[in-house]
């Protein structure tokens, strides 16, 4: 629909696939790193809100990386099966079809992206830190 293709793969299936794991590893990344930062708030037996922040961070990167795995097998789902031919599609279904693959390359894009801030932000505050 979007591109070239790859005998049952398409290029959208492609890109939200191979965006979709960039984001699975950001988000192991910055859990990894809000794991760090919860290790070293306890030691340094800090319990202001900072330590609440860390706790929710290692919950929300664990919930991106959900979404992204989830993301990722659709992807591997839809490779791996042909598509129907595209004049078995009316317009309505051709429609849907392009809202919900973009959907995928948007959400698992945006998903990537807040795993990938998140994990900027608690390296920069480690690095201050000093831990």
């Amino acid at each position: 629909m979007v591109g070239a293709g790859y005998g049952p793969i398409s290029d959208i299936e492609i890109l939200w696939t191979a965006i979709a794991s960039f984001g699975f590893g950001f988000a192991v990344m910055s859990g990894l790193a809000a794991i760090q930062d919860f290790k070293f708030l306890q030691r340094a037996e800090i319990f202001n809100g900072r330590r609440s922040i860390a706790k929710l961070g290692i919950f929300n990167e664990l919930g991106r990386a959900y979404i992204q795995a989830v993301f990722v097998m659709v992807g591997i789902y839809a490779a791996t099966n042909p598509e129907p031919p595209p004049d078995l599609l009316d317009t309505n279904d051709k429609i849907l079809q392009a809202f919900v693959r973009w959907g995928f390359v948007t959400a698992a894009a945006m998903t990537a992206a807040k795993s990938f801030a998140t994990w900027q932000v608690l390296r920069k505050l480690r690095k201050e830190a000093g831990h």
